[in-house]
């Protein structure tokens, strides 16, 4: 580490993240950090930045998306390249991004009303689409296939989308699942998730799934809404690490 006293600057943009990313690929390219180096914890960051952890955390998800930094579970964020063309990249991807806290806002308000809406509609082929897509989430878990779950999970809400017979409906959660299918969405739940144990965050949401069907099967709203409320304690927790710094 060449000079770890240099300051990060307060932010004061709409879109802190691509500041966040800004301002960490500039101390790597101007040598504050090399590779090998360890960079501030997220929460220093967001102090000395005077933005949200969150905020902190998706800079660094872009970062480690193109190989600049890497994640060492117990340990910290490390330095692991300074390549000028990656570093290139994770600005624009961040630049030409949703929010991923936005998207989670939405996801929060769209997706527990939509099955409301959708329990007392979904027949008896729909239950049996929902079981199939619990099974194949199940397998993906036991061969430890992330993109194959993430299908399987992508499947099971969208026949719940489905199920509420709406148009309108459809095309939200389309549009919902496309925003979740960004690479800001993406990387900074790859990032979070493998710092907390991705097996044991997979199994705790297959275990919602399997809640969030029983209260299907049983038309039981407030069912479906408490499980809802569960599942965002814990991505709020371990995606956007509100629950305290995971190293």
């Amino acid at each position: 580490m060449r000079d770890a006293s240099v300051p990060f600057t307060r932010v004061d943009t709409r879109r802190r993240a691509e500041e966040v990313v800004s301002q960490l690929a500039a101390a790597v390219q101007d040598g504050v950090y090399g590779v090998g180096d360890r960079l501030p914890p997220e929460r220093d960051l967001a102090v000395q930045m005077g933005v949200s952890r969150t905020s902190v955390r998706e800079g660094l998800a872009i970062l480690s998306l193109q190989g600049i930094v890497e994640r060492r579970v117990g340990s910290g964020t490390y330095v692991a390249s300074t390549d000028p063309t990656a570093i290139g990249r994770a600005v624009s991807v961040v630049r030409d991004s949703v929010d991923p806290y936005e998207v989670f806002e939405w996801q929060q308000v769209v997706e527990p009303a939509v099955t409301a809406l959708a329990v007392d509609k979904l027949d008896a082929d729909d239950l049996a689409r929902l079981r199939g897509a619990l099974q194949a989430m199940l397998e993906a878990i036991r061969r430890s296939d992330r993109r194959a779950y993430s299908l399987a999970d992508r499947r099971f809400h969208f026949v719940v989308a489905e199920g509420a017979r709406n148009d309108l409906v459809t095309q939200q959660m389309t549009q919902l699942f496309e925003w979740m299918a960004h690479q800001s969405w993406l990387s900074m739940k790859r990032f979070s998730v493998d710092a907390a144990l991705e097996a044991d965050y997979f199994r705790g949401s297959l275990e919602f799934h399997e809640a969030l069907y029983a209260a299907i099967v049983a038309r039981d709203v407030g069912a479906v809404f408490e499980s809802y409320r569960a599942r965002y304690r814990r991505i709020r927790d371990v995606v956007f690490g509100e629950a305290g710094e995971l190293a």
